[in-house]
């Protein structure tokens, strides 16, 4: 005789495992969360601190990110065959 599987005791097994599985996730994201938030402090503190030690203002420091992403952006129109203003 073949033997009978029991789907309730299955489904309420599964339903116990996936509840657990959620209550680790959201611990998880939490601490995440957390982790993300105190690196984003100590970079803004480091990046402070050698503002201040550098005597640069966030003005300065705005202005040379800027310049910086322009050169960045040359070079790659360079790099991917020459100056796109030269085409125009």
């Amino acid at each position: 005789m073949a033997r009978q599987i029991n789907y309730d005791a299955k489904i309420e097994k599964l339903e116990t495992q996936i509840a657990s599985a959620s209550e680790k996730l959201g611990a998880m994201e939490d601490e995440l969360k957390t982790l993300k938030k105190k690196k984003e402090e100590r970079d803004y503190r480091e990046l402070l601190d050698f503002m201040k030690g550098n005597d640069i203002t966030a003005g300065q420091a705005i202005e040379a990110l800027k310049a910086s992403e322009m050169f960045h952006a040359k070079l790659e129109a360079v790099e991917q065959g020459g100056n796109q203003d030269a085409q125009q």
